[in-house]
């Protein structure tokens, strides 16, 4: 399965939405993985999905993603690991031996990590205050 990774100086990007470099792999071929990367100019949503999809992306490994992003890529039957952060390597490592939710991948401040029965990322009471821009108290 061919998998994207967003990544930004040696590491997964923290954000999907405005990530320019994409790390592609496919972690199901033998011994070394199958490494290529991507630089993708456009900041259209519809465009960066449309070129994944012309790539061959059926999965991708992020750090935060947008839910508009999030369920336009699931909309294009896409599955998405979000919440992932790390050394490339090392998320490339865990990805292959199936342990990417080792707490080391898990993004700093996260309190959620996975997807919800429609496709978006799963949610929690502490991420939705934040996204109204309301402080958590102290």
């Amino acid at each position: 399965m061919l998998t994207a990774i967003p990544i930004w100086q040696g590491r997964v990007s923290p954000v999907l939405d405005v990530a320019q470099r994409f790390l592609l792999v496919d972690p199901d071929e033998g011994e070394e993985m199958a490494r290529d990367a991507v630089h993708f100019e456009s900041s259209s949503q519809t465009l960066r999905v449309q070129q994944l999809l012309s790539l061959g992306v059926e999965k991708i490994v992020c750090g935060a993603v947008s839910k508009s992003l999030s369920l336009l890529l699931a909309s294009n039957r896409m599955e998405i690991v979000a919440g992932i952060c790390g050394d490339v390597d090392a998320v490339l490592k865990a990805l292959r031996s199936g342990t990417l939710d080792a707490p080391e991948f898990a993004m700093p401040g996260g309190c959620c990590r996975g997807m919800d029965g429609r496709g978006a990322p799963s949610q929690c009471g502490q991420f939705r205050r934040r996204r109204r821009g309301q402080r958590k108290p102290i």
